[in-house]
């Protein structure tokens, strides 16, 4: 049986080329607790990007059946995280 690559592997590339990243020093601020990024002038750094969190979800009511001590009720959720 010859030798076959799983299908994800055929699809694979190189990892892009990377250099080296500025050197960056953490501070901690003893009473936030919120660290400081001090590049190597010894001043802060920008922050470039923050992670944003979103949430979406639905709730729908659900009435089955028709038992005769009354109908069989539920609901169901939906939620996606990021």
């Amino acid at each position: 049986m010859p030798h076959v690559l799983p299908w994800g592997l055929s699809r694979m590339e190189p990892f892009p080329a990377s250099g080296p990243l500025p050197q960056q020093r953490l501070i901690l601020d003893p009473v936030s607790q919120i660290p400081t990024r001090l590049g190597p002038d010894g001043l802060p750094v920008p922050a470039t990007s923050k992670h944003r969190k979103s949430n979406t979800g639905t709730e729908t009511n659900t009435t089955t059946g028709d038992r005769k001590d009354g109908p069989d009720q539920g609901h169901d959720q939906d939620s996606d995280t990021d």
